[in-house]
């Protein structure tokens, strides 16, 4: 894994398995509370990245565990933007797939085995998009940053 942090922004290059996706967690919680940021923003956007992360291991490079992506976390205005970028297999349909949540006492047996994570997703991050860029997934998770622990302007 590689880091190429700056003063603003966080970027990070890692293997698509568990272990470097655990460590690009630690490192990226560690740079939202070195920026004094709010210990509820910090859980709310590494649980939505964590969720991501794992979706590009498990599902974008499925059995290819030493392919590469990256991390880029970058504020701009009161947002902080997360890009997830990789090199695997693209969305079905080069969409987010729209999974509804369970319905409160769902027979979990009768619930399908995925996609609750991108309702998670969904839920935690104020923007999302998704992209096909030629052979490449772009993926950008937007967090509205607390007023009271706003990141300082680039420029």
């Amino acid at each position: 894994m590689t880091d190429q942090s700056d003063p603003i922004g966080f970027a990070l290059a890692l293997r698509a398995n568990p272990l470097a996706v655990r460590t690009a967690l630690a490192d990226t919680r560690g740079w939202l509370a070195s920026r004094r940021l709010t210990e509820a923003f910090c859980s709310t956007v590494e649980i939505a990245v964590a969720e991501a992360l794992n979706n590009v291991v498990e599902h974008a490079y499925y059995r290819r565990r030493e392919a590469g992506f990256s991390l880029v976390a970058r504020p701009f205005g009161d947002i902080l933007y997360i890009e997830i970028r990789d090199k695997g297999h693209a969305m079905p349909d080069h969409r987010l797939p729209d999974t509804p949540p369970p319905e409160p006492g769902e027979d979990r047996a009768s619930l399908p085995e995925g996609g609750f994570g991108w309702h998670l997703i969904r839920s935690l991050a104020d923007t999302l998009t998704y992209r096909r860029e030629g052979e490449e997934n772009c993926l950008i998770l937007g967090f509205t940053i607390p007023p009271e622990t706003r990141l300082p302007r680039e420029g």
